[in-house]
């Protein structure tokens, strides 16, 4: 999905407004509403931001507009893409393959320290892994 397509104004910022007047009808592209994947983004990283609170004892912080449910900055909604990606491997038994091919190294670079999810790191990712992917995880609460 091309941000783009998204941020229509070019402004770095995905808003609610350029959801519901989907300029590219993407919606149609992609078989849901645009205001309803936007929807979805806002909650998803709500949740995230919530797990990782209560699992990591941090607060994780959230752009205003992403709590008011008003924009999304660009870097967050990679963050929720990625969510999203992590959420089509199914289970958490798969938790472990996919640490040991290398999926959360991201998570332990330094320009994204304003989120991880509450990782620090291997044991950490392993953990985040498997709260995202278990029954009633966030895969399961928070995205389409």
């Amino acid at each position: 999905m091309d941000w783009g397509n998204l941020d229509t104004n070019g402004d770095g910022t995905w808003t609610a407004e350029e959801s519901e007047r989907d300029e590219m009808n993407m919606g149609c592209h992609l078989g849901i509403l645009l205001v309803d994947l936007f929807r979805s983004a806002v909650s998803g990283l709500k949740q995230d931001a919530l797990d990782a609170s209560s699992a990591a004892d941090i607060r994780l912080t959230l752009p205003l507009s992403v709590v008011q449910g008003q924009a999304i900055p660009q870097n967050y909604f990679t963050w929720w893409r990625g969510l999203v990606g992590m959420c089509q491997y199914g289970t958490a038994d798969l938790c472990e393959d996919m640490m040991r091919r290398g999926t959360f190294s991201f998570l332990l670079q330094e320009d994204m320290a304003f989120m991880r999810g509450g990782v620090s790191d291997i044991d950490s990712a392993l953990k985040y892994c498997k709260r995202l992917l278990q029954p009633g995880g966030i895969c399961d609460d928070a995205l389409p």
